[in-house]
Parts: structure tokens; C-alpha cells; sequence
């Protein structure tokens, strides 16, 4: 089942197999052959935005050339009130956090972060030369609280803090923020939604006295760390015109780009290091299924911009009752505790 699902508020519109399987792969009572056909095809749709949409089942996905991405280690260093008085500690602690890191990582970045945030500008560091950085004094004064998952936030949606290397996806980030002793990193449980921008390692680090924790994008609760944590699973990468989306391999996947493209969609061939036509995917002219996936595709921009939900919710709701489609913006639930 697709992670972005619609739900049908008046039960399951009139489409054909070959669509209910792109959401949904499963067995159909009637047409056994055209079901199972369905369920190893892609469904593209040219929204009526000039969105181009691609929705591809797990079967498909399967057969897809994929690949891992390299780690770089993005440190987030506290720059709060509380590690005014424990400066010394908080880079003996980043250090020791270099050191237990494992050596098939050999990049890194650093960024010092109360509420607001500061980098280190230029190229991956090597770890030496992180180990020497960790003394850099930064320019923003140290107050307020310490926000790493603001740095997460604003790295994933920029991608201007993310390498780039031959791969058209770069390195995968994994953020290891470490607070100064007796700071306690603000978390606000917002980083779900971001899964979709580094679905290979959707979790982050926090290193404190007692080593390392993970922390996933989709709690805010802390668990052991580990060693697998630190191996991203494995990635396709997917094209449409200028725009690349990179997503888990094995599972299905909707993919967005903002206008659809003369060349059609495209997969990342590893082997040979371009990228090669995506086979034939079935195109879909059901008006019903492209205003549901219009909708998922303003869901998924307001989860990254909140501020303009309230703006956008009047719209939001009335286009989901045109559609008899079902979004988490527009649901309401009303708990009756009286009669």
C-alpha cells in the first residue's frame, strides 16, 4: 500500500483494474490475467496543472536498477544558553562522537544550531579536519534552546547542504546532533513528512554520555542505535524533465515532478551511469484518479510549508468534497462524549 493513500469518502470510484493497482496491488475476482498484468505496470497521469505523476507497485519496483548511497555525517553541534558554560565538553563529546563513528564514513559537515543555525561553509570535511573545525568559534552567540531537527528541516528541503557526487542523488545526510552536557534538545516530532527526502536513512543521532540514540522522522522517542543504522537501505532514482526523486527501492512509490517532460520517465542505471527509459508506463485518462493525485500533491507541499495551510484549507476541503476523496487536511473528527 502506497505510504500516501487516498480514501474514497463514498466508497471505491468506477476505474478500471489496471488503476485500483497502482494504489493497491491485489487479486481481482473477475479478470484474474488482467488484474495480475495490472499489477506489473506503472500508471503515469498528466495532471491538470501540467503535473506529471508516476505511481509505481512494489512488483515494478523490484525490477528497477538500484543503489546505495554514500553516508556523510552532518554534525550538529549546540549553540544554546546551556553550552555557553559547557563549550569544552560539548567538543570533547563531538569528538568523541568523530571517533566512534565507523570508518566508511569519511565525510562530514558541521553546523552549530540553537533556534537559529549556523554552517561551515565549503566542501565535505575529512575527519581530521572535522576533529580540527570542532574548535571553530561561530559567529552566532550562543542562547535560546537547541533545535537540531530546524537544521534537518531546512538541510532536506534546500539540498544545498547535501553534496553532490556523479550519482544524480548524492550523499545520504545521517545527523548526529550532540547537545552540550545538561541541554536537552528540542524536539518537535514534525519530521515525517521528510521521509520522503531521504527515504534511505529516515532516522537521526543523538550522541550524548551515553553514546548514540536514533531517533526516527516518525517519533520523537529514542532507541538503541544500531551499527545496521548506519547503512542507508537502497535507493531508485527517478526523472521527469529537471526534476530527480529519489525513493526506497522494493516498495511502491508515487512520484510528483512539476511538468512533464518530452524524454517521459526515466531510471538511474547505476551500471552505466546514466539515465535510461523507464518501460512503457500505462497512461491513465480517468479524471478521478488525477484529481485525487492533485490533491496528495497539495498535501504533500503543505507538509513541507505548514504556514500556508490555513490559507489553503478552504480550497482543500471544498475540492475533496467535488472528488468524494478523503486527505488529512480536510478530515474532521467529531468525538461525541454526550448524547
Amino acid at each position: 500500500m502506497f505510504a500516501d493513500t487516498m480514501i474514497p469518502l463514498d466508497g471505491p470510484p468506477e476505474v478500471d483494474a489496471d488503476l485500483r493497482a497502482a494504489s493497491e496491488p491485489r487479486a481481482s475476482t473477475t479478470g484474474t490475467d488482467r488484474a495480475r498484468r495490472a499489477r506489473s505496470t506503472s500508471i503515469s497521469v498528466i495532471l491538470a496543472d501540467g503535473q506529471a505523476a508516476l505511481a509505481v507497485p512494489a512488483f515494478v519496483m523490484t525490477t528497477l536498477p538500484s543503489f546505495r548511497r554514500e553516508v556523510v555525517a552532518h554534525l550538529v553541534l549546540d549553540q544554546s544558553g546551556c553550552a555557553a558554560t559547557n563549550r569544552a565538553a560539548m567538543i570533547a563529546r563531538a569528538k568523541a562522537a568523530l571517533e566512534a563513528l565507523p570508518p566508511s564514513i569519511s565525510k562530514f559537515h558541521l553546523t552549530w544550531a540553537n533556534y537559529e543555525q549556523v554552517d561551515l561553509p565549503g566542501e565535505p570535511l575529512s575527519r581530521e579536519e572535522a576533529v580540527r573545525a570542532l574548535n571553530h568559534v561561530p559567529t552566532l552567540p550562543h542562547r535560546g534552546g537547541f533545535c537540531p531537527e530546524r537544521v534537518i528541516t531546512r538541510v532536506l528541503l534546500s539540498g544545498s547542504g547535501i553534496p553532490h557526487t556523479p550519482q544524480p542523488a548524492g550523499f545520504a545526510p545521517l545527523f548526529v546532533a550532540i547537545p552540550a552536557p545538561g541541554s536537552i534538545p528540542m524536539q518537535g516530532g514534525g519530521l515525517a513528512p521528510f521521509t520522503r527526502l531521504i527515504p534511505d536513512l529516515p532516522a537521526y543521532v543523538l550522541f550524548d554520555t551515553n553514546g548514540f540514540k536514533r531517533v526516527s522522522f516518525h517519533s520523537t522517542a529514542q532507541s538503541p542505535f544500531l551499527a545496521s543504522d548506519f547503512i542507508p537501505a537502497d535507493s531508485v532514482a527517478i526523472r521527469n524533465g529537471a526534476t530527480t526523486t529519489l525513493v526506497e527501492a522494493n516498495r511502491d512509490a508515487l512520484v510528483f515532478a512539476p511538468a512533464s517532460s518530452s524524454s517521459g520517465w526515466q531510471v538511474w542505471n547505476p551500471a552505466s551511469s546514466q539515465f535510461d527509459p523507464l518501460s512503457a508506463p500505462t497512461p491513465c485518462v480517468d479524471p478521478a484518479y488525477g484529481a485525487g493525485l492533485s490533491l496528495w500533491s497539495r498535501h504533500r507541499s503543505l507538509a513541507w510549508t505548514p504556514g500556508k495551510l490555513d490559507a489553503a484549507l478552504p480550497d482543500l476541503v471544498n475540492d475533496t468534497r467535488a472528488t468524494g476523496l478523503l486527505i488529512p487536511e480536510a478530515a474532521f473528527i467529531v468525538l461525541e462524549t454526550q448524547s
